[in-house]
């Protein structure tokens, strides 16, 4: 997802599909990955502070039924991930050509900068859903 003004949604898009047709084709640098590493350990261990955010973590547990362990051996299997592995994984599961984009603002402005999108389907505030070309 990404939080950006409507005037640079097509932007955001094709910058996104860039990014995940780089991932196909090259491994991530060393200093990229260690830095991605650190940050998702300490926002995952930030994740169950006391409050609602560990109750979240819960939820994600039984929606997603993971499996009983899934906390003790995520951090574990963060640490073993490597660029060959990521390579391979962006490869099965990234298809930049084939993105489902979901945006929401001003639909004229979002239409011209969206129109290189396979389909488009509007959905008007209290309305129904229409492709259009």
């Amino acid at each position: 997802s990404a939080g950006v003004g409507n005037e640079h949604a097509g932007e955001a898009v094709r910058e996104t599909a860039r990014e995940m047709e780089r991932l196909r084709q090259e491994p991530v640098p060393a200093a990229e990955l260690d830095a991605a590493r650190n940050y998702l350990t300490g926002v995952y261990l930030r994740s169950f502070q006391p409050g609602h955010e560990f109750v979240t973590q819960l939820k994600l547990l039984a929606a997603h039924d993971l499996a009983d362990d899934h906390f003790a051996s995520y951090l574990g299997g963060l640490a073993g991930s490597d660029a060959a592995r990521l390579l391979r994984l962006a490869r099965r599961h990234f298809h930049p050509r084939a993105l489902a984009v979901i945006a929401a603002g001003l639909a004229a402005l979002l239409r011209r900068q969206l129109a290189e999108c396979p389909e488009l389907i509007e959905i008007e505030a209290g309305g129904t859903g229409a492709p259009y070309d």
